[in-house]
């Protein structure tokens, strides 16, 4: 049986949720937001045993927009193999108010963080689990 390499990684994802009425969607703009996330990856250099808040002033060494948050192959991080971070960001355009519930899949850990309120901590070392949160 063969198994996926461990990456020792972090995964932080930040989303800026924004709740607006049926004439909030219709008086919007279509092209105020360009659609996808702004991934960045950080090579911390080190092995890590969880995650490690980056430096305001941090240069992350990719950067650039993705058109999705599904990387399952290795290579997807910018060339690293592991002693890195991930932190991506975006936008969420809620229609209806309600509760959402939300599923990180990672190999060691991530984070998921909605308005900065923390919805899922998934850190520390361990194999591609899927953890749930929730947000109102």
């Amino acid at each position: 049986m063969s198994r996926a390499p461990v990456l020792l990684a972090g995964l932080v994802l930040t989303i800026v949720a924004a709740a607006r009425s049926a004439a909030q969607n219709a008086a919007m703009d279509p092209n105020a937001l360009e659609p996808g996330v702004t991934f960045r990856v950080y090579h911390v250099g080190y092995p890590m045993d969880r995650l490690y808040d980056l430096l305001d002033d941090q240069t992350p060494n990719v950067d650039e927009r993705r058109d999705v948050v599904d990387w399952p192959d290795q290579g997807d991080f910018g060339g690293f193999e592991d002693h890195f971070v991930v932190h991506v960001r975006g936008y969420l355009a809620v229609d209806a108010p309600g509760r959402y519930e939300f599923r990180l899949t990672t190999d060691d850990g991530s984070r998921l963080m909605i308005d900065g309120a923390e919805i899922i901590d998934h850190d520390g070392l361990h194999a591609a689990t899927a953890k749930t949160g929730a947000a109102d």
